[in-house]
Protein backbone atom coordinates (compact mmCIF):
# COMPACT_ATOMS: atom_id res chain seq x y z
CA UNK A 1 0.00 0.00 0.00
CA UNK A 2 3.07 2.27 0.42
CA UNK A 3 4.24 1.88 -3.46
CA UNK A 4 0.50 3.90 -4.57
CA UNK A 5 1.80 5.70 -7.16
CA UNK A 6 0.04 9.77 -7.67
CA UNK A 7 -1.92 8.18 -10.66
CA UNK A 8 -3.07 5.24 -8.13
CA UNK A 9 -4.15 7.79 -5.40
CA UNK A 10 -5.48 10.55 -7.92
CA UNK A 11 -7.96 7.28 -9.34
CA UNK A 12 -8.72 6.22 -5.66
CA UNK A 13 -9.24 9.77 -4.24
CA UNK A 14 -11.94 10.34 -7.65
CA UNK A 15 -13.64 7.58 -6.62
CA UNK A 16 -13.83 8.34 -2.98
CA UNK A 17 -15.57 11.60 -4.05
CA UNK A 18 -17.71 10.27 -6.70
CA UNK A 19 -19.10 7.92 -4.35
CA UNK A 20 -19.94 10.27 -1.60
CA UNK A 21 -21.80 12.98 -3.97
CA UNK A 22 -23.87 9.99 -5.06
CA UNK A 23 -24.19 9.26 -1.64
CA UNK A 24 -25.45 12.72 -0.62
CA UNK A 25 -27.53 12.76 -3.69
CA UNK A 26 -29.67 10.08 -2.65
CA UNK A 27 -29.67 11.09 1.00
CA UNK A 28 -30.53 14.52 0.93
CA UNK A 29 -31.66 15.82 -2.83
CA UNK A 30 -33.56 12.54 -3.94
CA UNK A 31 -36.19 13.31 -0.99
CA UNK A 32 -36.60 16.93 -2.32
CA UNK A 33 -37.30 16.21 -5.99
CA UNK A 34 -39.35 12.74 -4.92
CA UNK A 35 -42.49 14.81 -4.42
CA UNK A 36 -42.27 16.40 -7.52
CA UNK A 37 -41.81 13.44 -9.93
CA UNK A 38 -44.81 11.79 -8.44
CA UNK A 39 -47.28 15.15 -9.14
CA UNK A 40 -45.95 15.65 -12.59
CA UNK A 41 -46.38 11.35 -13.58
CA UNK A 42 -49.43 12.12 -11.36
CA UNK A 43 -50.70 15.15 -13.80
CA UNK A 44 -49.75 13.10 -17.02
CA UNK A 45 -51.89 10.22 -16.13
CA UNK A 46 -54.98 12.43 -15.11
CA UNK A 47 -54.20 14.65 -18.38
CA UNK A 48 -56.78 12.49 -20.46
CA UNK A 49 -59.58 12.16 -17.95
CA UNK A 50 -59.43 16.22 -17.20
CA UNK A 51 -59.59 16.82 -21.45
CA UNK A 52 -62.51 14.75 -21.47
CA UNK A 53 -64.40 16.51 -18.72
CA UNK A 54 -63.46 19.45 -20.59
CA UNK A 55 -64.88 18.94 -23.82
CA UNK A 56 -68.06 17.33 -21.95
CA UNK A 57 -69.00 20.37 -20.16
CA UNK A 58 -70.08 23.56 -22.36
CA UNK A 59 -69.60 26.29 -20.45
CA UNK A 60 -66.16 25.74 -19.17
CA UNK A 61 -65.30 26.07 -23.19
CA UNK A 62 -66.08 29.84 -22.98
CA UNK A 63 -62.81 31.78 -23.11
CA UNK A 64 -62.70 33.91 -19.67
Amino acid sequence: MQNLTEKQLKKILKGIGITAAVYLIFKYLLSLVVPFLFAFLLSVLLKPAVAFIHNKIPFLKEKL
